[in-house]
């Protein structure tokens, strides 16, 4: 009778730690998170968050002003802002998209993506390097300079339309087009690997090739 007490307790206790494994709260992030698993994340008005090793089920969303920081996180949805301030996302899962609007700082790399990235009228620089994303990169109306390189494959495109800053596109493998329409900057394509077409029109401070492996190139200088 006691033996079966300690096999039944020792039952009881699994179960339990197995339940509170699997189940996960939202998070309201203000400052650093560890390796925990959460359900959605939150980043308030004008607040920084840091996520090292942290696993999100649900999307990360951040507010007006805030900053995320986030560090070989796994992540199954989206992380999303409007207004935001300063991103980085380093070594991390992501199996959603990265999405981001009015924003200042970007800087994505070393990371797997399932989904596409998205950066439209950001303000200051925007890097993504060393990422293997299979959608697409997608870049509009952004103010500040565009660094898109060493990017190990882009399975979708990559599409740059009505920027203003300088855009350098260099050392990635693209599966599909490059497609780069009304840029204001000057604009550097060097050393690609683009399967598809390279398409250029309507940059008046024009595009500079060099080095690069194209199916058709449809680029023209200006």
């Amino acid at each position: 009778m006691k033996k079966f007490g300690s096999i039944l307790s020792l039952t009881l206790g699994i179960i339990i730690m197995s339940g509170a494994s699997a189940f996960a709260n939202d998070l309201t992030c203000t400052g650093a998170v560890g390796p925990i698993l959460v359900e959605n994340v939150e980043v308030p008005v004008g607040a920084t968050c840091e996520l090292n090793g942290t696993r999100v089920r649900g999307n990360i969303q951040v507010q007006r002003n805030g900053t995320l920081v986030a560090r070989s996180i796994r992540l199954n949805g989206n992380i999303q802002s409007d207004e935001g301030r300063d991103f980085t996302v380093l070594t991390s899962n992501v199996r959603g998209s990265i999405q981001l609007k009015k924003v200042r700082e970007t800087l994505v790399s070393g990371n797997l993506i399932d989904g596409s990235i998205q950066v439209e009228e950001a303000t200051g620089t925007t890097s993504v390097t060393g990422n293997t994303l299979f959608g697409s990169g997608q870049f509009k109306k952004n103010f500040g300079p565009i660094y898109f390189f060493g990017n190990v494959k882009i399975i979708g495109n990559v599409q740059t339309e009505e920027n203003f800053g300088v855009i350098d596109i260099s050392s990635n493998q693209v599966l599909g087009d490059v497609q780069i329409f009304k840029n204001m900057a000057a604009i550097s394509v060097t050393n690609n690997i683009i399967d598809q077409n390279l398409q250029c029109k309507e940059n008046p401070a024009g595009v500079t090739q060099s080095g690069n492996t194209v199916g058709d190139n449809e680029c023209s200088p200006f």
